[in-house]
């Protein structure tokens, strides 16, 4: 679970935690539809001078709205009455009242800095990719890994495949969907692509591959140098 907050000013991408409620997660949800409460509506009518600070979710299950506020007089309303399953929503708490006595949430461990361990990120991939596909593109730096594989991929906005999908993972490895993204236009894409081994031995051979200035990497078969079915990895590193 990704952690976003607002100080008033924008919103900041924070840390990813454990899922709250995880145990409530169906094995095969039937639908991703959102909750038919109108939130905006919903929490327009709050202004309450007695609230000091709000915490809402969705029941991962249900889709039942779940709130827990808190009031200027230190009691506290819930509706939900685990705490162990909902913990503290916020980051930095606000100043009163105390939230000390209550469970906060847990910070995923796996933080990866991709870059300074490429072999973690083939690694990742290897769980990642399904049987039999081989790689069109290659990027990853510090922060995120892009993969496009050679389709067919399918494309649930027409009757035929596409011929390449793409996934994007973040620092701790999580994709940004379950599903390939289908893409048709190939660009600078391998087809009929590399395996997985062939790109960890080129990136082996690659010059740069072990530079500890490292921080970016790509594969692909367009550019520079390149062979159009062969492809070559760019290695960038940092100036002195």
């Amino acid at each position: 679970m990704r952690h976003f907050h607002c100080d008033g000013t924008e919103v900041h991408k924070g840390a990813r935690y454990e899922r709250v409620m995880a145990r409530y997660i169906p094995a095969a949800p039937a639908s991703n539809a959102a909750p038919s409460q109108n939130l905006f509506t919903w929490y327009a009518q709050l202004p309450d001078p007695a609230l000091r600070a709000l915490e809402a979710g969705v029941h991962p299950g249900t889709q039942q709205l779940l709130e827990r506020r808190w009031r200027t007089s230190g009691a506290m309303q819930s509706t939900w009455p685990d705490f162990d399953e909902l913990p503290m929503l916020f980051r930095t708490s606000p100043p009163e009242p105390a939230f000390a006595s209550q469970p906060q949430l847990k910070p995923l461990a796996n933080l990866h800095n991709w870059i300074k361990h490429p072999d973690e990120v083939f690694a990742l991939l290897a769980t990642q990719m399904p049987p039999g596909t081989a790689i069109a593109e290659l990027s990853f730096d510090d922060k995120s890994i892009q993969l496009r594989i050679v389709g067919p991929i399918r494309n649930p906005e027409r009757n035929e495949p596409s011929p390449f999908g793409d996934a994007t993972f973040d620092e701790y490895g999580v994709r940004d969907t379950e599903w390939w993204y289908p893409r048709d236009q190939a660009g600078t894409s391998c087809s009929p692509g590399h395996s997985l081994q062939e790109l960890t031995a080129l990136f082996a051979e690659a010059p740069n591959a072990k530079n500890s200035r490292l921080w970016s990497a790509s594969f692909s078969c367009r550019g520079a140098g390149k062979l159009p079915d062969t492809g070559g990895w760019d290695l960038r590193v940092t100036r002195m």
